[in-house]
């Protein structure tokens, strides 16, 4: 699956996992959002993790080493990349960036999650 990945220095990796090659700083992981394979609902951005795991043909966000060595232990995993806290003013116009996104769809009304990363 592509995705994007924004980094807390701003640069941006787009591809699949295979090709990552900064694996540090990670700040959020944008694809397309297929969690209801009925239809798809725009993008999806995963951020505030403590680590992003490529498992199982997606990817998904988990917090602490001990969640790390329970995925670890019970399901292939194939790539793992490490999120890090930046300043909040930083932080947020990286979000900003990827929820906004050209490259992939904006959220549809199809889903309780809004565009701006709420469910309210």
């Amino acid at each position: 699956m592509i995705a994007r990945i924004y980094y807390g220095d701003g640069s941006v990796y787009e591809g699949l996992f295979d090709g990552i090659e900064k694996v540090l700083d990670v700040q959020c992981v944008v694809t397309p959002d297929l969690r209801n394979s009925a239809y798809e609902t725009g993008r999806l951005v995963m951020h505030s993790w403590d680590f992003y795991l490529y498992a199982e043909g997606a990817w998904m966000g988990i917090n602490g080493t001990v969640d790390l060595v329970d995925h670890v232990l019970h399901r292939p995993i194939e790539k793992v990349i490490k999120g890090r806290m930046i300043p909040n003013e930083k932080y947020e116009a990286i979000l900003h960036r990827a929820h906004h996104d050209e490259g992939f769809p904006r959220k549809s009304n199809k889903s309780p999650e809004r565009e701006d990363g709420s469910n309210k």
